[in-house]
């Protein structure tokens, strides 16, 4: 069993109600992926095609050739019974703020279907109305959107605390902190399902922490970033494709080429943002770079990442740590082994940070 301070009480009750509000609100979920069922089935159903209509023509031909003009006439008046099909909820009328999802159905009616639909609108109907009919449906249309916007925001404000929780954790897990900015709902609900059901500083939590982040970051989201890296501010061309590079080492799995030119670049990318021309000691540069971190509205954590992991003195190959690729070893070539995904990964991170921060407005500090 893990420790009882495993996750802060805070932090639990936080996922308690972040937990009750999704039972509570799973009534409404359901009827969504109705309606999306719903809607995609009237879509499916193919135009009205008067079946008789090739009989209708060559009868009336018949008819005005001999001369029977009445009886053209009704042939051209004449309907098929299915013409007078209708769907039965054209009347429903939405007043509620959950009138966004319900309103599909009202744009169905009047749809004429032929001999081979009718199964299809039998059945969505009676999908349909078991649904409509339940007691939820008596809530659901009297219910105001200002409780609903409320949830909503209630859900953000406590999203918002477990990310910044998420701050620390990846921290001490030795990942760059900036995953958790750019990360969605779904990576931070799994580390803190890892953090409910392990060990605390286990290695087996390590190690789900690490295939989490690892398995959120996809090729996809990888190539997203490089795509991004293409058109940065940096001084040349050439600089940008030196980097984009590095993207494509990565996916080839050549993690040791990522992290070797990344970590030359770090203290350059920071020098031009905060506008320092030259060479100045690297106690400046951390500070330049607290300061970047600060006025984009930034966690202090990100910069103590950069200071603890990255530019930490490293004095040899015992220094060295699986999973952080710290810039003196590399300059130093202090591998005990080959750099894993993991160092690699963070070096993409770091530098997408870097990238993505607004420069100062005045020189240095």
């Amino acid at each position: 069993m893990k420790p009882k301070d495993s996750v802060p009480d805070g932090i639990k009750k936080i996922i308690e109600t972040e937990n009750r509000l999704k039972r509570a609100t799973q009534p409404l979920s359901n009827m969504c992926r109705i309606n999306d069922a719903f809607a995609n089935t009237i879509g499916a159903i193919p135009k009205y095609e008067d079946p008789l209509a090739d009989l209708k023509a060559d009868l009336r031909n018949m008819c005005v050739a001999t001369g029977i003009d009445t009886i053209a006439d009704g042939i051209i008046s004449a309907k098929s019974p299915l013409q007078n099909l209708t769907f039965p909820l054209q009347k429903l009328q939405i007043h509620t703020g959950a009138e966004a999802f319900l309103n599909p159905f009202k744009e169905a009616t009047s749809i004429l279907v032929n001999d081979t639909t009718k199964n299809i609108i039998a059945n969505s109907v009676m999908t349909f109305a078991d649904a409509i009919k339940s007691p939820f449906k008596d809530w659901f249309t009297s219910v105001e959107i200002t409780p609903l916007k409320q949830l909503a925001d209630i859900l953000e404000i406590n999203y918002e605390k477990l990310k910044n929780y998420c701050f620390d954790i990846m921290y001490k897990c030795e990942w760059c902190p900036y995953i958790v900015v750019i990360a969605d709902r779904g990576l931070i609900n799994e580390i803190f399902e890892i953090l409910e059901t392990s060990r605390e500083k286990s290695k087996r939590q390590q190690q789900r922490i690490d295939k989490a982040v690892i398995s959120y970051c996809t090729d996809a989201r990888i190539k997203q970033i490089k795509s991004k890296w293409k058109n940065a501010d940096l001084d040349g061309k050439h600089f940008n494709k030196m980097i984009a590079q590095t993207i494509d080492a990565y996916l080839r799995k050549e993690y040791a080429l990522t992290i070797s030119c990344l970590a030359t670049m770090w203290e350059g990318l920071i020098h031009k943002k905060a506008n320092v021309t030259g060479r100045q000691k690297m106690e400046l540069t951390k500070k330049d770079f607290a300061k970047l971190i600060d006025e984009n509205d930034y966690k202090p954590i990100l910069s103590d990442y950069f200071n603890d992991f990255i530019v930490k003195q490293c004095d040899g190959v015992a220094d060295v740590k699986d999973g952080v690729p710290n810039r003196h070893g590399v300059s130093h070539s202090w591998y005990n082994k080959y750099p894993n995904k993991k160092a690699a990964l963070n070096a993409i991170l770091l530098t997408d940070f870097i990238l993505e921060l607004e420069p100062l407005e005045s020189e240095g500090l």
